[in-house]
């Protein structure tokens, strides 16, 4: 393997991640229908709890995934309004 083939391929998993983020934000947007007000905390706290497993099998730092995730719950909540 050399660095053009692995800027490929991280360019590729850039791409998946965009697509996936999209999704995810569809589906948040989708879910306001079903609720009071954008912001649930308790949910909030649900995920970071399960994605605190995530990061421990995968060896991720939790802070990292943590910081990621109140940024993708930020934006979430602005879709929502």
């Amino acid at each position: 393997m050399n660095l053009e083939t692995i800027r490929k391929d991280i360019e590729k998993i850039d791409q998946e991640i965009i697509n996936l983020l999209a999704k995810r934000f569809n589906l948040a947007k989708q879910t306001r229908q079903f609720k009071k007000q954008a912001e649930d905390l308790s949910r909030e706290k649900e995920v970071l709890d399960y994605l605190t497993k995530l990061a421990k099998e995968y060896k991720l730092s939790f802070e990292f995934i943590e910081k990621l995730y109140k940024l993708i719950f930020t934006e979430s909540k602005k879709l929502q309004d």
